[in-house]
């Protein structure tokens, strides 16, 4: 009995301490996803107050970031989200809102086609290289309903490191919980805010959930990127 429970201790020692060392690398600064936050909350800003300048340097700083299509294995939702404004914060369309927001003013515009011509030379160099999901970058929008949550499952590759960030609309606080195939929990970014990040090194190549859980009362539109 003594000898069963010695065993016990030290394989569940193990496991804590194999969750623990993938923990370490957390909430470390990101060249990719976290330009990509930065660039959406600026985004938000300029729609907010209809600034032009704020929607056309978003434009070319997510023009430098180059992002495929969020594809996972599935994804679990916890409730149905209802979605009343669905604007997307790309270089497209950040660019013609812009434009539309500058009117005949030749000061402006002059900035917003100066920035085209920006985003178009960054799209055209941006790499692809130190990806850590298997694929490549990728980022989406989704939205999830409040008091509920969003799982995706994506996979990750084994000694490169891997990124998560989430940037919602405001209306409520989210919170971003990675998961390894086991269900350990690996990373977690649970403040009070709907900005998560969340940075880990997989011991090898495998398939993570991702969990997005909004603990307000209302929708949550968001954007969810990968590096």
């Amino acid at each position: 009995m003594k000898k069963s429970f010695l065993l016990v201790a030290l394989v569940c020692a193990m496991s804590f301490a194999f969750a623990q060392e993938q923990k370490e690398a957390v909430q470390a600064s990101s060249p990719d996803v976290m330009t990509i936050k930065f660039a959406n909350e600026l985004a938000q800003y300029g729609y907010a107050n209809k600034s032009v300048l704020s929607l056309a340097e978003a434009a070319r700083i997510l023009a430098s970031v180059q992002t495929a299509e969020m594809q996972v294995e599935k994804v679990e939702r916890g409730a149905k989200a209802e979605v009343k404004d669905a604007t997307e914060y790309t270089p497209t369309q950040l660019l013609a809102d812009a434009k539309k927001y500058a009117g005949n003013d030749a000061t402006l515009l002059a900035v917003v086609d100066k920035a085209e011509k920006e985003v178009k030379a960054a799209t055209e160099r941006a790499a692809s290289t130190n990806r850590g999901r298997v694929g490549g970058a990728a980022s989406q929008y989704d939205a999830v309903a409040g008091n509920s949550y969003i799982i995706y499952y994506v996979n990750f590759q084994g000694g490169y490191t891997a990124e998560v960030g989430v940037v919602g609309s405001g209306n409520t606080d989210l919170d971003l919980y990675i998961y390894d195939q086991n269900g350990n929990l690996i990373a977690q970014d649970i403040d009070y805010t709907d900005v998560c990040y969340c940075r880990w090194v997989p011991r090898w190549t495998g398939t993570f959930l991702i969990k997005v859980v909004n603990r307000g009362s209302y929708t949550n539109r968001f954007l969810i990127a990968t590096n």
